[in-house]
């Protein structure tokens, strides 16, 4: 980007790296093996990674931040006496496709339960149960990064299964081929939503009745502009869409 004086864009790739990649995902990741729980050399291995990054994260931050990047770079193991005299980094140019992959995965598996209990306002502290159902490599995968899925996506217990039937009364997502259940006991007082949806539900259909009674009215249709009798379509089909909604929700809670 530089090259191409495309200053723009090059400070947002260098903002998604550092935002999206280093801070939301490898930080959280290495917490445990900072704090010392998987031994001194994933401890060691763990601090090297983030040195090597922050450093050259920072020279190439340097053009656009010059100040703020120099004290950091400063109070960092280094040669030389300036970043204004570090040299540019170059890419190592070896890749892991397979880790990349791996990856991938857990973080959209993460990222959907994430979504899931949000939905839900499950508070982060709330440990749950997730049932994940794939391919035998898939889950390889995830069960070799099983302390991670539970710790980034708030895990009490991660079931994997290579099949099965649809867990009842569940929250369900798919991400990379895994289908994500989530049990509504483990999230909810069942009960209590049960009266919340169908609280919904009831005022619901009752705005629905307001405006089908608005359209099956000869007055209103032969009176009113053609966009407010569009508008007033629009809103009768989202609410009929509400409706069937929650009426899937309730039975499916129901069981």
């Amino acid at each position: 980007y530089l090259e191409r004086y495309d200053v723009g864009e090059g400070a947002r790739a260098i903002y998604d790296f550092v935002w999206r990649e280093l801070c939301d995902w490898y930080i959280e990741l290495v917490k445990t093996r900072l704090h010392g729980g998987q031994g001194q050399r994933s401890r060691r291995d763990a601090q090297y990674v983030l040195w090597y990054t922050l450093q050259n994260t920072l020279q190439l931050l340097h053009p656009y931040m010059p100040f703020i990047t120099e004290e950091i770079w400063q109070h960092l193991p280094h040669e030389g006496d300036t970043i204004m005299l570090a040299p540019w980094p170059k890419p190592h140019g070896r890749k892991d496709g397979e880790a990349e992959r791996s990856m991938s995965l857990l973080m959209d598996v993460v990222t959907e339960i994430r979504t899931l209990r949000s939905e839900k306002q499950v508070p982060p502290s709330r440990k749950i149960t997730a049932i994940l159902q794939g391919g035998p490599q898939q889950l390889q995968t995830l069960e070799g990064n099983i302390q991670y899925l539970k710790t980034l996506a708030g895990l009490e217990k991660a079931v994997m299964q290579s099949s099965g039937e649809k867990p009842e009364r569940s929250l369900r997502a798919v991400a990379g081929g895994i289908e994500i259940y989530l049990p509504l006991e483990d999230l909810v007082d069942l009960e209590e939503e049960l009266q919340r949806l169908r609280r919904e539900k009831q005022k619901t259909e009752a705005e629905l009745k307001k405006s089908e009674a608005k359209l099956s009215n000869e007055g209103f249709l032969r009176k009113a502009p053609d966009a407010v009798v569009e508008k007033e379509k629009q809103k009768a089909e989202a609410l009929q869409e509400t409706a069937s909604k929650l009426d899937e929700l309730i039975k499916e809670m129901q069981g």
